[in-house]
């Protein structure tokens, strides 16, 4: 009963200290709390999407230029290995045929038959049957280099 009694006479008290701070009744000031904390939770999800809005952006762009610089390598990687190719099978041909096509210089006329004659007579190297003698250390080596 005396928490009852309390009650209503702790109630107007509030609501006089909120007319006396205020200006305003206690239902009066309470519209304007909740209204604060609206807008203040609104504010803070809005920073907390812009944020986001941000991070996606920078992680759009890092893609990017990540996959830019996959795609670069991987051509760079394809373009490596054509040269390689070119060059062995341009050592190849010196192997086979003792003469250099890039010191060859044909009209362009004859150039396409050339190159078509050159690759219809590709033969693959073998491996030699001999191996090369094995030697057992750098005496063996100054001794073979001495005779």
């Amino acid at each position: 009963d005396e928490l009852e009694a309390q009650e209503p006479q702790a109630r107007r008290r509030i609501e006089q200290q909120c007319d006396d701070w205020y200006g305003m009744t206690w239902e009066q000031w309470m519209h304007v709390r909740q209204a604060n904390c609206i807008a203040q939770e609104e504010r803070r999800r809005a920073e907390i999407e812009a944020e986001e809005a941000s991070m996606r952006l920078k992680f759009h762009h890092l893609y990017a230029l990540a996959n830019e610089a996959h795609q670069k390598d991987a051509l760079d990687c394809a373009e490596r290995r054509r040269k390689a190719e070119e060059r062995r099978a341009m050592d190849g041909f010196k192997v086979r045929t003792g003469l250099n096509l890039m010191e060859i210089k044909p009209s362009t006329k004859h150039q396409s038959q050339l190159l078509s004659h050159s690759n219809s007579c590709a033969i693959p190297m073998s491996q030699p049957t001999v191996p090369p003698p094995k030697m057992k250390g750098l005496r063996d080596f100054l001794r073979s280099t001495q005779k």
